[in-house]
């Protein structure tokens, strides 16, 4: 039965209502995603470069056709989205999805799993699993005070892409909360694994090579395309958040993935990019975490720190360079942590 849908927004009620249709017609977001075949039945779905300058798409998801139906990596950030999301894979491919993979539990990649058909395997690690459900039971408590916070920037914005992003960032949060409360299926995985999970009879391989970006960062690798899809273990040309991050470890992480000998990596924000792209990103969580350590070294405080540390001119032109500072907050720390323990 439909919930009542009188006091939700437009574009939060044609969400919920594509629930109640068959899963092969869902709600889009109007030309929000794009997609781009690498290889023979797989492709990387993105938003495109509109869409990711005001957030009205954020992430990157990933599809890949097995025998007997479609895997799809990270489910993006809303309900609509996640509809999108669904389109793009129906027309890609023509067949139905059989799998959901969840990168880690961060709320652009996963909030959008809240739109899975009830026949949808939802996969993830098993840390991440647990992560998606403390998410999911804080979201009545938590999302309200996100969507104010995000109306507050919106309000106070003087750029339009800051302004855009802002309201965006408030709808995708509004129609999470709505799908909550309307008790829309959780999107908690109900299957996990530890290190590694075979499916298609060995062509997609998702992995855990250890923490990163969070505790449970899943890896999705095919190892005839030499296509490793990455969640944000990888950013491409973007700053990465890094609020859940060990800096250490995930250099570590990164190392044993250049090792799969992928020719494409899939970031979670970002274009699709080479080996020289997922290169460029390893050097800089090296220099950040050497040069923040070496001013952390000398005793500068925090603040000090930061207005020291200065980006590399091939730095200059990634997305969100406004991320740098908590970049060296999340360094500091580590830093800090590593000299007390000397």
């Amino acid at each position: 039965m439909t919930p009542s849908l009188s006091n939700v927004p437009a574009f939060v009620a044609i969400a919920l209502l594509a629930h109640e249709r068959p899963a092969s017609s869902p709600a889009p977001v109007p030309s929000a995603l794009a997609t781009e075949r690498l290889a023979d039945g797989v492709f990387a779905i993105r938003p495109t470069d509109e869409a990711f300058r005001t957030m009205r798409a954020w992430s990157n998801s990933g599809a890949v056709v097995l025998d007997d139906g479609v895997l799809v990596y990270d489910s993006q950030w809303s309900p609509s989205q996640n509809a999108a999301l669904q389109t793009a894979v129906r027309e890609a491919t023509g067949k139905p999805i059989r799998w959901a993979v969840s990168s880690h539990y961060h709320r652009d990649h996963a909030g959008g799993g809240l739109a899975w058909p009830a026949d949808v395997e939802k996969i993830a690690h098993t840390a991440t699993r647990d992560r998606i459900a403390k998410w999911f039971a804080a979201v009545p408590e938590a999302v309200p005070k996100q969507i104010a916070q995000a109306e507050r920037d919106a309000a106070a914005a003087k750029d339009p892409d800051a302004r855009a992003r802002a309201e965006n960032m408030a709808r995708s949060d509004r129609e999470i909360l709505a799908a909550v409360e309307a008790k829309r299926p959780a999107p908690i995985p109900t299957k996990t694994f530890d290190t590694q999970l075979v499916l298609g009879g060995g062509r997609a391989e998702i992995r855990f090579l250890g923490r990163g970006h969070t505790d449970g960062d899943a890896v999705l690798f095919l190892p005839k395309e030499k296509v490793v899809f990455l969640g944000d273990l990888f950013a491409n040309r973007v700053f990465p958040g890094m609020g859940d991050a060990r800096i250490a470890e995930w250099i570590e992480t990164l190392g044993k993935i250049r090792e799969l000998g992928a020719t494409r990596y899939v970031p979670g924000h970002g274009p699709v990019g080479t080996a020289d792209d997922f290169g460029r990103f390893v050097e800089y969580l090296r220099w950040l975490r050497a040069t923040v350590a070496e001013h952390a070294s000398t005793g500068k405080t925090l603040e000090e720190t930061k207005a020291a540390v200065r980006l590399p001119p091939e730095l200059a032109s990634w997305a969100l360079p406004e991320r740098l500072d908590a970049n060296v907050e999340r360094a500091y720390a580590e830093a800090k942590s590593a000299l007390s323990t000397k």
